[in-house]
């Protein structure tokens, strides 16, 4: 089954930031945060898809042939243009008529295989995307996370939300708040049965139980930031040849 999200024009390419009508004071105190991301201001009572960065959304620059494979191993042989929308934290497609259309998420699926990039399905976490394709792999999870939630002028000040889908940030929906969102993720160790498991040092002494010793010298000694996608890179490499001259 698919249904409808709210109408999301494609366009040949991405339409630049505008950063026009925005609070410079929050602006420039996120850009000290981090001045690499870009900025995504949603004003008070306006939609996602009335914004000039509508597009910025998608993982992918443009929609690719993808195909879809079930736990079954079951994989249909018709590929469907599709893209994986970081707002709604959903994978999109484009159906026969030519609309926008999101994806229903089923406890059946398994992988979905996009533009040579390879994702599961989990149905606690959502989608993930395979970064690192090893016996244990290396997972991310890519999102809009809203960075800061407020009235606009005039209103009564509030508490700054931290968590995607916090602090009363309604997707879709029109609502009495300015919105600022950065593109963030998190990452996860994926296990030869696709199982995930968020990147933690309990998490891989756990899938590497057999080393617990050699992998906690290794943490300690490299300082390990579980957030540092080139840290973690390092380690599953490390981790994984441990087990393969067991």
């Amino acid at each position: 089954m698919t249904y409808h999200c709210i109408g999301i024009p494609l366009l040949a390419s991405i339409l630049s930031f505008n950063c026009g009508a925005q609070s410079p004071s929050i602006i420039e105190s996120l850009e000290k945060e981090d001045s690499s991301r870009t900025i995504f201001y949603l004003p008070a009572n306006k939609r996602m898809d009335q914004m000039a960065w509508r597009d910025s959304v998608y993982r992918f620059s443009s929609f690719e042939n993808g195909q879809l494979m079930f736990d079954t191993g079951f994989s249909p042989k018709e590929q469907v243009k599709m893209n994986y929308n970081l707002y709604y934290m959903q994978m999109d497609f484009i159906s026969a008529s030519g609309d926008t259309l999101q994806m229903k998420p089923s406890k059946e699926f398994k992988l979905i295989t996009l533009n040579k990039h390879l994702f599961i399905y989990d149905t606690k976490i959502g989608y993930i995307e395979v970064i690192q394709q090893l016996p244990v792999a290396l997972g991310r999870r890519s999102m809009m996370i809203v960075k800061h939630i407020d009235y606009p002028p005039g209103g009564n000040p509030r508490n700054v939300g931290f968590t995607p889908f916090g602090d009363q940030d309604q997707r879709g929906a029109a609502i009495g708040l300015d919105r600022y969102y950065q593109n963030g993720g998190d990452y996860f160790f994926i296990d030869k049965n696709s199982s995930a498991y968020k990147a933690s040092s309990s998490a891989i002494l756990k899938l590497f139980s057999g080393h617990k010793k050699t992998v906690k010298t290794y943490i300690d000694k490299h300082d390990l930031d579980f957030e540092n996608v080139d840290q973690l890179t390092d380690l599953l490499v490390f981790c994984n040849e441990l087990n393969e001259v067991r």
